[in-house]
């Protein structure tokens, strides 16, 4: 996705504080990870097996990914 900074941290970066962008980023990761790992589970009935977030800042595009576990196969249905 592009332009995924907020205000604040297009401050910082127009400003030269990209790592304070970053650490703020990993932050935020570390605090709301378990949260949107939980909502995309309720959401798709499938475990997340893991959660990639990124962010590159020229050009300015953020990315989160959640990897899922294989969903199960029924017994009398077939692979599809």
């Amino acid at each position: 996705m592009r332009g995924g900074f907020t205000q604040v941290e297009e401050t910082l970066l127009r400003e030269g504080r990209s790592d304070s962008v970053s650490q703020q980023r990993r932050d935020f990761h570390d605090v709301m990870g378990e949260r949107f790992k939980q909502v995309i589970e309720e959401e798709t009935g499938r475990t997340v097996a893991a959660m990639i977030s990124g962010s590159h800042q020229h050009p300015d595009l953020v990315a989160e990914m959640f990897v899922l576990e294989q969903a199960e196969v029924l017994a009398d249905q077939p692979p599809g």
